[in-house]
């Protein structure tokens, strides 16, 4: 009988299905590697949505400094009191009649060269 065995072609592939077999496998490793560490990969879209969230909180904050100041130009062009208050506080203006007192920090020891 030169028939061979069923049971022996299901256990021992071809070479070319082994071929076939190890291809797939090397491109699905490959695909899998580029998936995790290619330029578009899981951890570089992780920095870059860490970025984004970053960038996000700093808009917010430029968002509320611009606010803060679009109010303080409101009042300097309506409000007269914030005008003698920056002048006070900026400028060191006081109005006539007024005792000004001005604090320096202190420098601790300061060592003098004799001759």
């Amino acid at each position: 009988m030169s028939r061979t065995d069923p049971r022996m072609r299901l256990a021992a592939p071809s070479m070319k299905k082994r071929i076939l077999f190890t291809l797939a496998l090397c491109g699905v490793i490959a695909l899998g590697g580029r998936a995790v560490l290619g330029d578009r990969g899981f951890f570089e879209v992780w920095r870059k949505k860490s970025a984004f969230r970053e960038l996000s909180g700093q808009v917010q904050a430029l968002r509320e400094e611009n606010l803060s100041l679009t109010r303080e130009i409101q009042a300097l062009r309506s409000d007269p009191l914030a005008i003698e208050r920056i002048a006070r506080e900026e400028l060191g203006y006081s109005r006539p009649g007024e005792i000004t007192f001005i604090f320096r920090e202190d420098q601790g020891p300061q060592l003098t060269a004799k001759p």
